[in-house]
């Protein structure tokens, strides 16, 4: 189960339920599992959820970034996101970040964790499923 910092305020719910081309949001997802009681894991994002817009169509599509990819210009900065998010021909894309300090289960087990908060962060009346992509390699987005 994750939680959103501070819960989702009601602005960032009003803002994340339409789209709007040049829109970008984030925001940080704590683990709220017993079993992540170490005070380390509890006390630091374990995800940060990107929502970048690139029209105002009411589609959407959601990645995980590959580990060890963070810091690059396409994951890693505002920019390079909107660049992704344009590419994709999707109204909507949520880039989700898997931080340090935390252990993670392989592609399929970060899906199954986030897909509660990637849902939520999903333009409301969406036409169709969220589409998951994913990187192929250094270069490639599908």
């Amino acid at each position: 189960v994750l939680v959103h910092a501070a819960g989702v305020r009601h602005r960032t719910k009003q803002l994340l339920q339409t789209t709007k081309a040049g829109q970008a949001l984030s925001m940080d997802l704590f683990d709220s599992r017993p079993e992540a009681a170490a005070e380390a894991t509890r006390s630091s994002a374990r995800f940060t959820l990107f929502a970048v817009d690139a029209s105002e169509q009411r589609t959407c599509c959601a990645l995980v970034v590959p580990r060890g990819r963070e810091a690059e210009w396409t994951f890693g900065t505002d920019e390079g996101r909107a660049s992704l998010a344009a590419q994709t021909g999707m109204g909507r894309l949520l880039v989700v970040r898997c931080n340090r300090g935390h252990s993670f289960g392989d592609e399929a087990a970060v899906r199954a964790e986030v897909e509660g908060a990637v849902a939520a962060a999903a333009p409301a009346d969406l036409a169709g499923p969220i589409a998951w992509m994913g990187v192929a390699s250094e270069d490639d987005v599908v």
